[in-house]
């Protein structure tokens, strides 16, 4: 951020016009899926979506404070991005992808190759997120809690769900 924030400043200072790029994650935009990580090589963290999200951020504050210098900032929100991961980890995340796979390295220059074009001249304070459809779908539930009145709502949960493996508690209010 720091980095993105001197060369914009530079770039102003000498009138050049011009894109910056930053990377994120979908962990930027979304929670960390712990179901993910169980039973595998990777740990989750809880400071790597905190930093993820403030470059989202930081790059809309940017491109409006450095938009009227003709500077355009956006930033690339990737999915996983496979690097020899565990067939037990590539399963999990192939369940929880349209795409039923991992993003490749090249994807993800390709979007960093458009947003620093004039291919992409009128695009600014964009996150692009580049997953396969990760962040789209609906997550794999384990447990829903329903608070219901008179079990007509939670009865309805549970017939929706009868053939699936969640856990279905009903809180009588």
């Amino acid at each position: 951020v720091w980095i993105a924030k001197v060369i914009a400043e530079i770039m102003k200072k000498n009138k050049i016009s011009g894109s910056i790029v930053q990377l994120s994650s979908i962990y930027g935009i979304l929670g960390q899926d712990n179901f993910l990580y169980k039973n595998t090589e990777i740990n989750e963290s809880l400071v790597y979506p905190v930093i993820k999200g403030a470059i989202i951020n930081s790059v809309r504050s940017m491109a409006a404070y450095y938009g009227p210098s003709n500077i355009r900032i956006n930033s690339i929100s990737p999915g996983g991005v496979y690097d020899g991961h565990s067939k037990e980890f590539l399963k999990k995340y192939k369940l929880k992808t349209p795409m039923n796979r991992m993003c490749k390295p090249d994807e993800v220059a390709h979007a960093a190759l458009f947003l620093g074009s004039d291919a992409s001249s009128y695009v600014t304070g964009t996150n692009l997120v580049v997953d396969g459809g990760f962040s789209i779908i609906w997550t794999i539930m384990k447990k829903i809690i329903c608070f219901d009145i008179d079990n007509i709502i939670c009865n309805t949960v549970k017939n929706k769900y009868r053939n699936s493996k969640i856990n279905i508690k009903v809180i009588n209010l």
